[in-house]
């Protein structure tokens, strides 16, 4: 069943939450991935998005891990295949018209905008608080269907950004499994490196959670 109208304006909203379903199913994903994901190459070739009989694969590049590394294939899952299906939908019409009229936005995977006045954008930055819409969507959101007051909701908000979210999964991963390891590698690092590790889950809460699950 449809919940959307493809001929809708597809903005940033839809395309952030499009975003964290990613992050949260394959916490592999970064910012750098996403905003460096392009549908098409140079030469109108589809290199973005590739269906094997593995499955569907998003395909995009994690830029620090250097030019022998850079490229990253996703193996996506039922959920996740649908939402790429659903944005290459959405943005069908706007890649036409942005093609048409000789803007590269067309190649980029990550659009949104309207299809009418052609107010496209790139996913240049994917914080919510560089936008005041989303900004003041989320906070509505837990206002209205949570019961949170508006001063936690402002709080919550100001924290919420696809690196964040990500660092969340990978932590809520380690508990899950008590393992750094399983939490590098759903997080995508080709080894397990206790110092990056530490910018996700600080050593203060990783030895009180080790002690803890010893003494239990």
């Amino acid at each position: 069943e449809h919940i959307y109208d493809i001929n809708s304006y597809f903005n940033r909203n839809v395309l952030f939450a499009i975003c964290i379903k990613l992050i949260l199913n394959h916490p592999e994903i970064t910012d750098s991935f996403i905003l460096n994901c392009l549908y098409y190459d140079e030469k109108d070739k589809i290199v973005g998005v590739k269906s094997t009989d593995q499955g569907k694969y998003l395909i995009g590049y994690k830029l620090r891990k250097g030019q022998g590394l850079a490229q990253q294939k996703i193996l996506l899952n039922e959920e996740t295949s649908k939402l790429i299906s659903i944005l290459l939908e959405m943005t069908s019409d706007i890649r036409k018209n942005l093609k048409h009229n000789n803007n590269p936005l067309y190649k980029k995977l990550f659009i949104s905008g309207s299809v009418n006045n052609l107010t496209v954008t790139d996913f240049l930055n994917p914080s919510f608080m560089v936008n005041k819409e989303p900004f003041n969507h989320i906070i509505n959101y837990l206002q209205e269907q949570q019961n949170i007051s508006y001063e936690d909701s402002v709080n919550f908000a100001r924290n919420v950004s696809l690196t964040k979210i990500r660092a969340s999964r990978g932590v809520q991963v380690y508990f899950e499994t008590q393992s750094t390891t399983k939490m590098a590698k759903a997080l995508g690092h080709t080894k397990y490196d206790p110092q990056l590790l530490s910018r996700y889950l600080p050593a203060p809460i990783l030895n009180f959670f080790q002690r803890r699950w010893i003494l239990l």
